[in-house]
């Protein structure tokens, strides 16, 4: 990408606008921190806020302004109950009817039977499935080499999934030998037709661990689940796991107060 700097920044590859000089750093000591720690984008972002008109000059200026206002990660999106009764219809609908490969179809059921990540499912081989154990067994995820319960569901599914001879990918592209890349278009049919437009394809893992703690299953356990090597990454569901407790207590309490309380009860004023 082509950006306009002085001289003195020229080594240090950032974006530069004529007017927002005091922005930057005035030592080549400061740039090169700048640089090993500060993104383009988030550089990007930063004088964006600083000068709201400030232009990027090149032929990534469109996309480079677009991420530099994106205001950061997007919080994590779950799935309700009837948002996923409305999501499995969907899938039923685009299955028979047409709008998504039967292959994206799958990959998105076992997205949401298992919580992997969509890479560790379109780049699943079949010597990796065994479904007499019940068990995913992947060499090379995201954390390393790992291991992935299966769900009688999950394992139904995969059972009833076409083998193609000489391919080796469970979930098959479209060219002989070849494995599906992207499931993005088929992914935005299936959301729309379900009206769940917001919902992202990595919302299924969310989703996936927001179930398991409403049925009481551990952080750890979680964590476990989802394949994460370090525990800060499962602490994301911790204010999930702090509802589902606060839930819990006021259903065992509600409970016992209609024992002891009586239904017409109510606390007396003094």
């Amino acid at each position: 990408m082509s950006l306009h700097k002085p001289s003195r920044y020229r080594d240090a590859s950032l974006p530069y606008h004529a007017d927002s000089r005091q922005h930057f750093p005035q030592s080549q000591e400061a740039v090169a921190h700048y640089r090993a720690t500060t993104s383009r984008v988030s550089l990007g972002r930063i004088l964006l806020q600083k000068d709201p008109q400030l232009r990027f000059h090149g032929p990534a200026d469109d996309s480079l302004r677009a991420l530099a206002e994106y205001p950061g990660r997007r919080q994590e999106r779950f799935l309700t109950k009837a948002e996923f009764d409305r999501l499995g219809k969907s899938l039923g609908q685009v299955e028979t009817e047409g709008g998504a490969s039967v292959s994206a179809v799958a990959a998105i059921r076992l997205l949401i039977l298992t919580g992997c990540r969509k890479s560790e499912i379109l780049g699943l081989r079949w010597e990796d499935v065994a479904l007499d154990e019940k068990e995913l067994r992947l060499p090379d995820a995201k954390t390393g080499a790992r291991v992935v319960p299966l769900s009688p569901s999950a394992v139904k599914l995969l059972a009833g999934l076409p083998r193609m001879e000489g391919n080796p990918w469970v979930i098959p592209g479209r060219k002989p030998g070849t494995h599906t890349s992207n499931v993005d278009q088929s992914w935005q049919v299936i959301r729309a037709r379900a009206g769940l437009e917001d919902v992202r394809i990595h919302d299924l893992r969310h989703s996936f661990a927001s179930r398991a703690l409403a049925l009481g299953e551990s952080l750890p356990m979680i964590g476990k689940l989802l394949g994460h090597s370090q525990v800060e990454t499962t602490a994301r569901y911790a204010h999930l796991a702090r509802d589902s407790v606060q839930e819990a207590a006021e259903r065992i309490a509600g409970s016992i107060a209609a024992d002891i309380l009586g239904e017409g009860w109510r606390p007396s004023v003094t």
